[in-house]
């Protein structure tokens, strides 16, 4: 029993530790998310989720996420293939997660609602990730490679998402 306890009280303090944590640093948000990428990768690989439609998207972000969003409608001018939506949880609570791929490469992109942050571009984990805030909404852009394509692919989506 006091195991039990201090293993639950260990647990709620790191908790509220990490929800602090990923509040004020961009760098434990993005190891955060980069773990969620993984996952999320790590999934559509066993479950076979590939092709998404563009439409089916929308709708999904419009009913979980009340974000009447029209996502790029030619990727491919980007070199992005999309592939996969789903929603995930990060530390304070829901996000929208979209996963595409720039020549092979896995590229994710994550709406964080109700929330804003400093616009800036992180290292971590090996991934590069894209911050930015509009319209009460978070968004990062996360791929791995040089940061030149980072950067590229962060400003397409950036624009598409205006």
């Amino acid at each position: 029993m006091p195991f039990a306890l201090a293993a639950s009280v260990s647990l709620v303090v790191g908790g509220t530790f990490l929800y602090q944590l990923t509040d004020r640093s961009s760098r434990v948000l993005i190891a955060e998310l980069a773990a969620d990428h993984l996952k999320c990768l790590a999934l559509n690989g066993v479950l076979r989720l590939d092709h998404t439609p563009l439409a089916a998207v929308e709708i999904s972000m419009q009913s979980g996420f009340g974000w009447d969003v029209q996502l790029p409608q030619h990727p491919e001018r980007a070199g992005l293939e999309l592939v996969a939506f789903r929603p995930c949880l990060y530390g304070k609570g829901r996000i929208a997660h979209l996963m595409y791929r720039c020549e092979g490469r896995p590229v994710s992109v994550f709406m964080l609602p109700k929330t804003t942050r400093p616009t800036e571009f992180v290292d971590v984990l090996g991934s590069q990730a894209a911050i930015w805030s509009t319209g009460g909404r978070t968004f990062v852009v996360m791929a791995c490679g040089p940061r030149p394509e980072g950067q590229r692919i962060a400003a397409f989506v950036q624009a598409a998402l205006r």
